[in-house]
C-alpha cells in the first residue's frame, strides 16, 4: 500500500511537471505572436501636440520626446503598450511660460518627471486589409502623479516595406490619436485663478502623431 501511495504521487509530480511545462510553453508562444514595436527612436517621427484654450490666451505646445513599447497582434487585432513623456519635453515657445508649467505649481517636473500612458487592452478592427486598423484602448493615463482610467480611440498605419526603408530600420507603423486632458482629474490647480486663470484652460487638448519601428534602439554606452 505504502509502495503505491509512493508511485502515485511520483505518478502525480511527474504530471504537474508536464502540465507546468505545457504552460510555460504556452506562455512564451504567446509572448512570441505578434511583434513588438519601439516609439522614440527618432524625434522627428515623434510628434505630440497640445493646445489649451483660454477666454484671452491660447497655448499650443509640443513635444518630440517620448519612449516606449508597443506589441500587438494583427492577426489576433490585440495588443497593449506603455509610454512615457518626460514632462521636461515640453515646450510651448515661451521658456519662462516652460518654467512656469514644469514647477511645482503646475505638473512639478521635480516630483512627477514623467507622463504615462499604459494600456492593457487594445482591440484592433481592419478598416483596410493589412494596413490600416482602428483601435479602442483601455489605459491608464497618469499625469502630475495621478492616475485615471480612459478609454481612448487611435489609428494605425502598418507602412509598406518600401516606405519603411525610407524610415529606418525594422517594420514601421504611425500613430494617430486625439484626446482632452483635465486637469482636475490629475490634481493639478492653476495658481492665483483670478488673474491666471482666464488665460490658461483646464481642459487641455492633445494631438499624437508618432512612428514605432520593430527595431530596438541602441543602448546609451
Amino acid at each position: 500500500m505504502r509502495k503505491n501511495n509512493q508511485l502515485i504521487t511520483r505518478a502525480l509530480v511527474v504530471a504537474g511537471t508536464a502540465l507546468m511545462a505545457v504552460a510555460a510553453f504556452g506562455v512564451a508562444d504567446a509572448e512570441e505572436s505578434g511583434a513588438l514595436y519601439h516609439f522614440g527612436t527618432n524625434v522627428k517621427h515623434t510628434n505630440i501636440a497640445f493646445v489649451s484654450e483660454a477666454e484671452i490666451e491660447t497655448i499650443h505646445g509640443t513635444t518630440h520626446e517620448m519612449s516606449g513599447t508597443f506589441s500587438v497582434d494583427f492577426d489576433e487585432l490585440t495588443g497593449k503598450c506603455k509610454l512615457v513623456v518626460p514632462v521636461k519635453g515640453l515646450h510651448t515657445g515661451i521658456e519662462k511660460r516652460d518654467e512656469h508649467l514644469q514647477s511645482d505649481a503646475w505638473l512639478d517636473a521635480e516630483k512627477f518627471p514623467s507622463i504615462t500612458l499604459e494600456c492593457s487592452s487594445i482591440k484592433l478592427t481592419e478598416k483596410k486589409a493589412g494596413r490600416v486598423y482602428s483601435a479602442k484602448l483601455k489605459a491608464k493615463l497618469t499625469v502630475h502623479g495621478v492616475t485615471k482610467e480612459r478609454e481612448l480611440d487611435a489609428t494605425i498605419i502598418r507602412l509598406p516595406a518600401k516606405l519603411g526603408k525610407k524610415m529606418g530600420a525594422g517594420d514601421w507603423v504611425k500613430v494617430t490619436s486625439r484626446f482632452d486632458v483635465e486637469f482636475d482629474d490629475h490634481g493639478i490647480t492653476i495658481p492665483n485663478a483670478e488673474q491666471v486663470g482666464p488665460k490658461v484652460s483646464k481642459t487641455w487638448s492633445v494631438s499624437v502623431s508618432v512612428f514605432a519601428t520593430t527595431e530596438a534602439p541602441r543602448r546609451k554606452r
